[in-house]
């Protein structure tokens, strides 16, 4: 009953950042007309989401979070991340929904132009907790949290003694950028689905890592999903799975999972890596059917690894405590005989990629990026 996290609260700080703009700098006709262009998406947005935030109220991720977290309020010490200096003043800004505060370190990453620390932070905190439903309020958070940022510069430029004109400009300049990263949020965007291929040990979840930080895509992986079937990953979803991680009944689910997670994340605007195997056609075939109607493009990156380096792997990377995947030599094998390889006949884009060596992501993403907008 206390009010936090509250459509009406969320919505009235969100509104008043375009009343306190205008009304510091109501002379510059470009950040009054921008304000009011935000200030009506905003309230566009309380009507459409307003289901959306009541729902993860009352599933608990409104909690008592720092409410400031930008980069301005940390320090890399002792090999660590330090936050500091959290919001005291005012329980309703720091009793927030917790992807109001990651979209603030993705929005401030962002605004200084480093977007892939953002999308790697991002992917971390969803791979690792499974909100991916919170992706649907990362869009007005992002705009929102901008907004906050132009405000406080237009405070200060009020402020200002007003023969500081050098000053005055840094500030102004300032709002315009903030103004204008909270704009680009509102804006739709043409989604795609890039489905990763090949067997355990091709390279698979190392590529996507890098992918995910050039092409701005959710990363959204086999391993962890299936380990979340178990209990093994936050964010579990009904009745927790038991036995054999690789049966074929487990495999089911888990793929599922995926199209599910990835239908959700392209409903809410944002590519989406899938890190499978993807070795039956039934696998594939469930995406391709998925978006068969649509115009979301789907593209295929085939590794392709000799089966020897493969195995030589596995087994080394079997000793490494800190990989996610359990698949071990016994389990590749039965890839072996169990892999239905590609054909022309799936109508979707293939990319045929030799992974016996290092591959270059840069490249490969440019290819990716060719590839859709061929498709679009």
């Amino acid at each position: 009953n206390s009010g936090y996290g509250e459509v009406d609260v969320i919505f009235s700080f969100a509104l008043e950042n375009y009343i306190q703009i205008k009304q510091h700098l109501h002379n510059h006709q470009h950040i009054v007309k921008t304000s009011e262009q935000l200030q009506e998406w905003t309230a566009l947005q309380k009507k459409r989401l307003s289901g959306e935030i009541d729902s993860r109220l009352k599933n608990g991720f409104v909690r008592e979070c720092h409410g400031d977290m930008h980069l301005a309020n940390m320090v890399h010490w002792k090999s660590k991340v330090q936050i500091f200096d959290g919001i005291e003043f005012n329980d309703e800004l720091r009793w927030i929904d917790v992807i109001s505060e990651v979209a603030f370190l993705v929005m401030d990453l962002e605004s200084r132009e480093r977007p892939d620390l953002a999308w790697q932070f991002l992917n971390g905190y969803l791979s690792l907790t499974g909100d991916y439903a919170g992706l649907s309020l990362l869009d007005f958070y992002r705009s929102y949290l901008a907004s906050v940022r132009a405000k406080v510069l237009s405070i200060r430029c009020a402020q200002l003694n007003v023969r500081d004109t050098k000053e005055q400009k840094i500030l102004l300049d300032g709002v315009e950028h903030y103004l204008a990263l909270a704009s680009t949020y509102t804006q739709p965007r043409k989604p795609s689905v890039i489905m990763l291929h090949g067997l355990s040990g091709s390279g698979k979840s190392t590529l996507a890592a890098s992918l995910n930080e050039r092409l701005l895509a959710i990363w959204i992986r086999s391993d962890v999903e299936r380990k979340r079937l178990f209990g093994l990953f936050d964010g579990s979803q009904g009745s927790l799975l038991k036995g054999d991680m690789y049966a074929p009944e487990v495999t089911k689910v888990t793929y599922q999972r995926l199209l599910d997670l990835t239908k959700s994340i392209i409903e809410d605007g944002y590519s989406v890596i899938v890190d499978a195997t993807f070795l039956q056609l039934k696998e594939r075939q469930m995406f391709y059917q998925a978006f068969d109607i649509s115009d979301v493009p789907i593209i295929i990156l085939d590794l392709q690894v000799e089966n020897n380096e493969l195995r030589e792997r596995v087994i080394k990377r079997s000793n490494d405590q800190n990989n996610i995947s359990d698949a071990d030599v016994s389990v590749l094998e039965q890839q072996f005989h169990s892999l239905e390889p590609l054909k022309d006949t799936e109508k979707v884009t293939i990319l045929h990629i030799n992974a016996n060596t290092i591959l270059d992501s840069k490249v490969i993403a440019n290819k990716v990026r060719k590839s859709i907008n061929t498709t679009n």
